[in-house]
């Protein structure tokens, strides 16, 4: 089986002012730990919905601070949970899925994945 990563630090670049300030209302409201989102699955005959909240999936999920090395790049970090079931990935791409459409034309790149927590000024 194949260990997954705890720490996952993703760049999002290209961002306006204003682009930057509608991903940060958008991380605070729908990226908190506290959010839940719904999922709804259909299959014989039936459907079920499952509500997954995010702080069940992870430990943290924040911007990280401003960077020289970084400058006009939002970092953002996800800490899995040790315990997170396998369904992390999905809400992971779902917020990532609504920080691209609130930035507009962005572009959102993994910058770091480990088991090791990342030091703010490196990644």
């Amino acid at each position: 089986m194949r260990k997954e990563p705890l720490f996952l630090i993703w760049h999002i670049q290209g961002a306006t002012p204003s682009g930057s300030e509608r991903i940060k209302k958008v991380l605070q409201e729908t990226g908190a730990l506290d959010y839940v989102e719904e999922d709804t699955r259909i299959g014989g005959g039936t459907s079920e919905v499952l509500h997954h909240r995010l702080g069940d999936y992870f430990a943290q999920i924040r911007f990280l601070e401003d960077s020289r090395d970084y400058s006009g790049c939002l970092r953002l970090l996800f800490q899995r949970s040790p315990a997170a079931g396998h369904y992390w990935k999905d809400l992971m791409v779902h917020v990532l899925g609504r920080i691209k459409e609130a930035g507009g034309d962005v572009l959102i790149n993994l910058a770091f994945q480990g088991d090791e927590s990342p030091t703010e000024t490196k990644v």
